[in-house]
Parts: structure tokens; C-alpha cells; sequence
């Protein structure tokens, strides 16, 4: 094999690896997000790469309410139509809404805003670092 040949052999497959290693690259992973766990002095925010919820912490040291959604918060801004539940003394135990969670994650903090339109309800902008969710119980009512 000639000088040149080996030459153009050692290029090819230098080029080759180029390419293998920058299509690597393009493989990464998604942004995770919001993805992980949220809290403040008076909610909790769960969130999986399926779902969200938050729990709203009453004044008596329990959750007497919380919002659901089916699926996950976006990176960087968001809104998510849910399921808003409150929780009653009263058969069935309790009373559930359609609501919408909107907002923003940055770095350590989400702010979001949940509204409830069937009931006039809008609580927010809440903020929340990531942190530990808290084990709060759940409120009981006569």
C-alpha cells in the first residue's frame, strides 16, 4: 500500500470516528424537568415522568386537598389540565373538580398557580423548592 493510500485509510477512519462519537451525542437523554420532588411551607409537589400532583397543607397540619394530573410538567413553563380533589366529612369523603396547574420550573424552584373554575378557586403563584416531599396525613373531618 502506498504512503498516499495509507493516508487516505488513516482520514477515513478518523472521519469514521468523528462520526460514531457525535452520533453518541445525539442519543442523550431528554431534560428531566420538573421530574422530582417540590415543597413549601403549606404544599407538596410530586412529580414523575407520567404524572404530578400536589398536596395542599391546611392550617391544622394535614392535607384537606390535593390536584392530580395524568401527566408530567414540562421543562421549563407549563400547563396541565387535572383533577382537583377535596376532601369532606360527608358521603363520599370527597368532592372532585376539573382544574388546570400552570407555571414555570427554573433550576431549583417551580412556581405554579392552580385553578379551579367550577368553584372560583385560585391558589397561587405558589413557590416551591426541590426538596424532600413531606409525609403530611391526611386531614379526617367528622
Amino acid at each position: 500500500m502506498s504512503v498516499r493510500a495509507r493516508a487516505c485509510a488513516r482520514a477515513s477512519s478518523v472521519l469514521l470516528l468523528a462520526i460514531f462519537a457525535g452520533s453518541g451525542c445525539s442519543d442523550a437523554l431528554p431534560p428531566q424537568g420538573a421530574v422530582g420532588s417540590w415543597v413549601s411551607d403549606s404544599a407538596s409537589l410530586t412529580v414523575t415522568d407520567t404524572s404530578a400532583e400536589l398536596v395542599l397543607l391546611t392550617s391544622i397540619g394535614c392535607y384537606g386537598s390535593f390536584d392530580h394530573t395524568a401527566q408530567s410538567l414540562g421543562a421549563d413553563q407549563f400547563a396541565v389540565s387535572g383533577t382537583y380533589t377535596q376532601l369532606t366529612g360527608a358521603y363520599p369523603g370527597q368532592v372532585e373538580y376539573a382544574s388546570q396547574l400552570a407555571g414555570e420550573s427554573q433550576g431549583s424552584s417551580v412556581t405554579l398557580t392552580l385553578t379551579v373554575p367550577s368553584i372560583a378557586l385560585t391558589l397561587g403563584p405558589l413557590h416551591l423548592i426541590r426538596g424532600q416531599a413531606p409525609s403530611w396525613p391526611r386531614c379526617f373531618y367528622p
